[in-house]
């Protein structure tokens, strides 16, 4: 009987679209009839089906059609190459289609669960909040800023940037556990944003800072909004941390730079304030 189904099925010739879920797998249904091992072969249509609900748009009631289709093609085949030893190993093969129909389900709603995680995860990556604090993500705060720099250059408006670092944020993770670190960025977040003006913008910058973009505002202005933003801060902090954050200013009103550039002085500036005794540091 193995040899009959073997060579029925190494003939037989699938058109699509039974092919993109047979095709792949014929030769370890072969192997499996060879060895009297069924196990190989519905390993594989769980698989193969698998992979096609996660590629492509199919119901599963077009998997389970492919999968009938498929083996009444094989019978078929059975019976064409070899009339005489047909009803034996077409049940065999009936045996081997009720169990198919079960792996094929199972690797249908698997691949359907791959599918969805897989564009959340492309949802999540397009969405321009971080989401952790509400705020932009770092690539949004970026793209912003040269949106900004292009505006005021363009009409000849100041922009103020502010780099900040949460310099305390390991402090807070030992005091109160992973989780208050994470809390904390967004308490930290929401005050930022209550000390903002509407049109301004803030963003991530890196595991533990924040960059604020401020367009057409004063030296005297961002110097205002940033002192006020740090008396705020003080009291979110709990009583037994030392509560410290530094800031990178920079006030352009006459725009020459590129966001690289612009962005590199903050960087240094912040490493200057995190580093000397002056929480803040204008570049």
């Amino acid at each position: 009987m193995e040899s009959v189904l073997t060579a029925a099925l190494e003939a037989v010739s699938l058109e699509p679209p039974l092919d993109e879920l047979w095709g792949p797998v014929v030769a370890d249904l072969v192997d499996a009839i060879a060895a009297d091992d069924d196990v190989a072969f519905l390993t594989a249509v769980e698989a193969q089906t698998r992979e096609l609900a996660r590629t492509r748009r199919l119901r599963m009631a077009d998997v389970f059609a492919a999968v009938r289709q498929g083996f009444i093609a094989f019978e078929r085949a059975v019976v064409e190459a070899s009339p005489g030893e047909a009803a034996e190993a077409t049940e065999r093969l009936r045996r081997l289609e009720s169990d198919a129909l079960v792996r094929a389900g199972v690797g249908f709603a698997e691949g359907l669960e791959d599918a969805v995680d897989h564009l959340s995860a492309e949802v999540d990556y397009l969405r321009p909040e971080d989401p952790l604090t509400g705020v932009m993500k770092e690539s949004e705060i970026v793209r912003r800023f040269g949106v900004e720099l292009q505006r005021c250059q363009r009409m000849e408006l100041s922009l103020g940037l502010a780099l900040m670092g949460v310099d305390c944020l390991d402090e807070v993770r030992r005091h109160g556990g992973p989780g208050e670190g994470g809390e904390f960025l967004r308490r930290v977040a929401r005050l930022l944003g209550d000390s903002l003006r509407q049109y301004d913008g803030i963003g991530r910058r890196g595991e533990d800072g924040f960059l604020v973009v401020l367009p057409d505002v004063s030296r005297r202005g961002l110097q205002s909004v940033i002192e006020r933003f740090r008396r705020d801060l003080t009291g979110e902090c709990p009583s037994a941390l030392h509560a410290r954050f530094s800031f990178a200013l920079a006030h352009l009103d006459f725009i020459d730079l590129s966001v690289d550039e612009a962005l590199a002085q903050l960087e240094r500036g912040l490493e200057r304030a995190r580093a000397g005794g002056d929480l803040i540091v204008w570049v």
